[in-house]
C-alpha cells in the first residue's frame, strides 16, 4: 500500500496544521482510498520568540504635544476606535495605499460625487486635464522634482494619471478648482512618480522629501488653500487607516510567525530535515511525499543531499507552492547543488512540481531540471496571498491530478 506522507510550510502550527491535514486525508481518500494518508508536523520545533517579542517592542506608547499638553496616542497594538488616531498615523496610511494605487481617491470621488462633472460657465477656463499637463513645465514643479533627479519621473507620472480611465471618467472636461481636487491630484500625481521611482530606479524618499514634492505640486496648481474642509480626504484618510494599518503593523507577530521559519530553515535546518528522515523511516514504503513550502525545500534538501542512500522508499516528491526552484537558480539550497549542476544522478524518486500561477510563492522547475522535473499546473482561482494555501481546496481538483500521476507511476 502506498504512504502519502505530507509535510507542512512555514509558520504552522497545531491547530492549523490538524485543519489542513484533515483536508488532505479527505481530499485523497475521496479520489484514492486504497492509500494510507500519514503526517509530517515538525511546526513543534520551528521558530519560537523566546523573549517574547521583546526585539519589536517600543516601550510605552509614545505621546505627541497638543497645546503644551502631552497627549496619550494610540498604542501600537491597539485596535482602530480603541483611541483617537493621530492624524499622523492615518496620512502614512493613505500614502501607503496611494503607493500601490495611486488612483485610489479618484475613484473614491466618483462613487461618492458620481454627478459632479466639475465643470464651469466660462469656456476659457482651462480644463483640469490641461492643468495637470502644464505641471513639469511650471518652475517651482520643475526645480522641485529635480532636485532629487525625479522631473522625468513626474513626466512619465502625469502621462500616466491623465491618460488613466479613472482621470478620464472623473475629470473630462471638467475646470474644477475647489482646492481639495487638487490636493487629491497632487498626491495621486507624487505618489505615482515615487512608486516607479522607486520600483524601477531604486529612488525612495523620506516623509519630508514626499511633503516637499507635494508642496511643489500645490504651487504648480496654484490654488490657495481657503482651510476649507475636506470631508473626502478624512474619509479616504480613514479607509486606507483601516485597510492598510492592519496588514502592517498590528499584524507584526503574525508576520513574524510566517517567515520565523524560513529564517530558522536557513542557518539550523538540519534539525528540520533529521525531523523528516525520522518520519519516513516510520511509516510503510513506497512512500510518496506531499510537501508544501518550506517543508517542499526541506524534503528537496533531504533527497539531493549527500545522506539520501537510505530513503531508497521514498518513489515520488511532489512539491506544492514551492521555492524550491528559485533557491537553486540562486544557489542557496542547504543540499547544495546550484545551477547549471543539475540534479545528482542517485536522486531517484519521480519530482511533481505543483504550482498555482497566482501564487508568487510557487516557482517552476521544468526549464531547469528538464524532464526531471514535471511542473504541474493547478489554477485556485484566488489570488494571493490566498492562493498559496488553496491548493488543499478540493475544489481545486489538486487530489484528482495527484491520483492520476500515482497512478501512472504504479504508486
Amino acid at each position: 500500500m502506498t504512504t502519502v506522507l505530507f509535510i507542512h510550510g512555514t509558520g504552522v502550527r497545531e491547530r492549523e496544521f490538524t485543519a489542513t491535514f484533515g483536508r488532505i486525508k479527505a481530499g485523497l481518500a475521496e479520489v484514492r482510498p486504497d492509500i494510507l494518508t500519514e503526517s509530517c508536523y515538525w511546526g513543534e520545533i520551528g521558530a519560537k520568540l523566546l523573549a517574547d517579542g521583546k526585539s519589536f517592542s517600543f516601550g510605552s506608547a509614545p505621546t505627541r504635544e497638543t497645546g503644551g499638553a502631552a497627549e496619550q496616542r494610540e498604542p501600537l497594538n491597539s485596535q482602530p476606535g480603541e483611541y483617537g488616531v493621530p492624524e499622523q498615523e492615518k496620512e502614512l496610511a493613505r500614502w501607503a495605499q496611494l503607493f500601490v494605487d495611486p488612483l485610489f481617491e479618484i475613484r473614491l470621488r466618483q462613487i461618492a460625487n458620481p454627478d459632479d462633472d466639475g465643470d464651469s460657465d466660462d469656456p476659457f477656463d482651462p480644463t483640469l486635464r490641461e492643468r495637470v499637463l502644464a505641471l513639469p513645465g511650471k518652475p517651482e514643479v520643475a526645480a522641485g522634482f529635480a532636485s532629487y533627479d525625479l522631473l522625468e519621473a513626474f513626466d512619465r507620472a502625469v502621462i500616466w494619471v491623465t491618460d488613466s480611465d479613472e482621470f478620464v471618467s472623473a475629470f473630462d472636461n471638467a475646470t474644477t478648482a475647489d482646492g481639495n481636487t487638487e490636493e487629491m491630484l497632487s498626491r495621486a500625481l507624487v505618489a505615482r512618480c515615487l512608486a516607479t521611482a522607486a520600483e524601477q530606479d531604486g529612488i525612495e524618499l523620506a516623509g519630508q522629501g514626499r511633503e516637499e514634492l507635494l508642496a511643489a505640486v500645490r504651487a504648480g496648481f496654484g490654488v490657495l488653500d481657503y482651510g476649507i474642509g475636506d470631508d473626502l480626504g478624512d474619509l479616504a484618510k480613514n479607509l486606507a487607516f483601516r485597510t492598510v494599518e492592519p496588514s502592517l503593523r498590528r499584524r507584526r507577530r503574525d508576520y513574524i510567525q510566517k517567515t520565523g521559519d524560513i529564517l530558522l530553515y536557513q542557518a539550523r535546518g538540519e534539525a528540520i530535515r533529521r525531523y523528516v528522515r525520522e518520519r519516513i523511516r516510520q511509516v510503510p514504503g513506497p512512500i510518496v511525499l506531499l510537501a508544501h513550502s518550506l517543508g517542499g525545500i526541506a524534503a528537496f534538501d533531504l533527497l539531493a543531499g549527500q545522506c539520501a542512500t537510505d530513503l531508497d522508499q521514498v518513489r515520488m516528491l511532489i512539491t506544492v507552492g514551492s521555492q524550491v526552484p528559485l533557491l537553486y537558480e540562486l544557489g542557496a539550497l542547504s543540499s547544495g547543488i546550484t545551477y547549471p549542476k543539475g540534479l545528482p544522478e542517485d536522486f531517484r524518486p519521480l519530482w511533481v512540481n505543483v504550482y498555482d500561477e497566482r501564487d508568487l510563492l510557487a516557482y517552476v522547475g521544468g526549464e531547469l531540471f528538464g524532464n526531471r522535473c514535471r511542473d504541474l499546473r493547478v489554477d485556485t482561482g484566488t489570488p494571493f496571498p490566498t492562493a498559496h494555501g488553496a491548493y488543499w481546496d478540493k475544489k481545486a481538483g489538486l487530489y484528482r491530478r495527484l491520483a492520476e500521476v500515482m497512478k501512472q507511476e504504479g504508486l
